[in-house]
């Protein structure tokens, strides 16, 4: 007796459901990733704007220099002063402020600028700070 062997060709429905739900899995976890990137890199780029901004003021106040610092506190007090502000500054479409504080030393003041702005969708501020001893000539 001669009997022939059927060989099966191709995939069931549940082996294409199965490939289908893995696909599916890797396309969400994809798309998470990008978002989560995307908040990321919008964050670092709304920081570096906040940095440029500070630094930028921070440059002005050197290039003033040492005599135009008038009116800062004592740094043997532990606190800085506040000198100027706060200013309202565009962070990225964003409005955020501006402050400058200062204390004296004597013969060098230490200066400090801090820029704060707050994202539309976070509670707390997001705050950076720079800071620079300028030195009596």
């Amino acid at each position: 007796m001669y009997y022939k062997i059927y060989t099966k060709k191709g995939f069931t429905i549940i082996e294409c459901l199965v490939s289908l739900f893995v696909l599916a899995i890797m396309f969400a976890a994809g798309i998470a990733i990008y978002f989560y990137s995307q908040a990321a890199l919008d964050q670092a780029v709304d920081r570096r704007t906040a940095l440029e901004n500070a630094n930028s003021e921070l440059e002005n106040l050197k290039n003033n220099g040492y005599t135009a610092l008038a009116g800062a506190v004592s740094c043997s007090s532990g606190n800085s002063d506040l000198w100027a502000g706060p200013d309202n500054v565009t962070i990225a479409g964003i409005t955020g402020q501006r402050s400058v504080f200062i204390c004296d030393g004597g013969a060098y003041k230490r200066v400090r600028v801090e820029v704060a702005w707050r994202q539309p969708d976070k509670s707390s501020p997001e705050t950076v700070a720079l800071t620079s001893i300028i030195a009596q000539p």
